[in-house]
């Protein structure tokens, strides 16, 4: 089965990968200047990520239409001069280096991909998730359907399915007046 009808969707919509020639050229070559980092077959996908450090896994999730960069610049400072942890920065599918195959079709298939990531490259063993906007909606329904194994949860600007009410706009310094 193939999902060409998908690529116009977001994955808030049922779609898992981008729909343009140029985006779609992009995922399936090496774009310059990643590291070479590691890649293990899950499925059909085989999925791009890198690592730093030992101890307990934190597995940090990547917004859309970026790499591991993306999160690995915002967090990697964090983290500096924190024992004991295992950051592991996969590229998303269709995303970096790790090409989404024709049978991903929607963000539920995405999920499947990352949870199986997980089992493989961390195993049984309970970690840390954090994800950042699009990689934050994966985050929570990983952790929703996998509680157990999620020790916790850290969403960063995360896209809320269904929220779309905003509120009102309010200055809590200075006198709200515009110049």
């Amino acid at each position: 089965m193939t999902c060409r009808a998908q690529y116009d969707r977001s994955p808030l919509e049922g779609g898992s990968r981008s729909a343009g020639p140029v985006e779609a050229a992009f995922s399936r070559r090496r774009p310059r200047g990643i590291s070479p980092g590691m890649e293990i077959r899950v499925g059909e996908v085989v999925v791009h990520y890198v690592e730093h450090g030992t101890g307990r896994p934190v597995l940090v999730l990547h917004g859309a239409s970026v790499d591991h960069r993306e999160a690995e610049a915002c967090f990697e400072p964090v983290f500096d001069g924190v024992a004991g942890l295992r950051r592991i920065y996969p590229d998303l599918p269709g995303m970096g280096r790790t090409i989404a195959p024709e049978t991903l079709c929607s963000a539920d298939d995405v999920v499947d991909t990352l949870l199986d990531f997980a089992d493989q490259v961390i195993g049984g063993t309970a970690y840390l998730l954090i994800g950042h906007s699009a990689g934050a909606y994966y985050a929570q329904a990983m952790a929703a359907r996998r509680p157990a194994q999620v020790g916790g949860l850290a969403l960063v600007c995360p896209l809320l399915p269904g929220l779309r009410d905003v509120p009102e706009h309010r200055v809590v310094a200075g006198s709200g007046e515009s110049r």
